[in-house]
C-alpha cells in the first residue's frame, strides 16, 4: 500500500506539473518539461523503490521482466528470414492475426464482426495518436480523467484539440461526478 500511494503521489504531482495553467496549446508551445514523458518519470520511482528493497509491481513503460523464449525467437528469426514475410507491409496488420483476433472476438461474444474492423499496431503510442486525430482537431474538446496517461495529453494537442479535465477519486478510484459535469461541454 506504501508504495502504491508513493506511486500515486508521483501521478498527482506530474499531473499538477501539466495542468496548472501551463498546458500547451499546440505543438509549438511545448517546453522540455512538458515533452518528458510521465511514464520513464513513474518508472525511475520504481526503480529506486526495488533498489531500496521494496515489493513493486511495475506498470509503467511494458518492458518485459522475463526473457522471451527460445521457441518464440527461433520462430521470429525464421518468419524474418521467410522473404515472402519481409516483402510485404500491412499497414492494418497480419491480415491472418487480424482473422484470428475477428474469430475469438465473435466467439467469445456472439458477436458478427469482420477483418476490416480490426486494426493490429505496435503498441499504444502510435494508434492513440492516429485515434485522437481521427475523433478530434481544432475546435473540439477532450476530456481526460486526473490522473491521466501523458500520452493522451500530447495525442490531444498534436491533435489541436483543447483537453479538459475531470477528476478520479483516488480513494474509490470513481468518476467525480460533480467533476465531470463542470468540464463537459456536449
Amino acid at each position: 500500500i506504501t508504495n502504491a500511494i508513493q506511486i500515486t503521489n508521483a501521478i498527482q504531482i506530474t499531473n499538477a506539473n501539466c495542468t496548472r495553467g501551463n498546458l500547451p496549446k499546440t505543438i509549438n508551445d511545448f517546453t522540455p518539461e512538458h515533452l518528458e514523458f510521465q511514464m520513464f518519470v513513474l518508472d525511475e520511482l520504481a526503480d529506486e523503490l526495488l533498489e531500496q528493497g521494496k515489493d513493486v509491481l511495475k506498470l509503467t513503460i511494458g518492458v518485459p521482466e522475463l526473457p522471451t523464449p527460445k521457441p518464440v525467437l527461433d520462430r521470429i528469426v525464421g518468419v524474418l528470414t521467410d522473404p515472402d514475410h519481409v516483402r510485404r507491409v500491412y499497414p492494418e496488420g497480419l491480415p491472418e492475426l487480424r482473422e484470428a483476433i475477428v474469430d475469438h472476438y465473435n466467439a467469445k461474444y456472439q458477436a458478427d464482426t469482420s477483418i476490416n474492423h480490426v486494426i493490429v499496431n505496435t503498441g499504444t503510442s502510435p494508434i492513440f495518436r492516429n485515434i485522437f486525430q481521427l475523433v478530434s482537431g481544432q475546435g473540439r474538446e477532450i476530456l481526460l480523467p486526473r490522473p491521466y496517461y501523458a500520452l493522451y495529453v500530447y495525442c490531444a494537442t498534436l491533435a489541436n484539440a483543447t483537453v479538459k479535465f475531470y477528476d478520479i477519486d483516488l480513494n474509490t478510484m470513481r468518476v467525480d461526478m460533480d467533476s465531470f459535469r463542470r468540464n463537459f461541454s456536449p
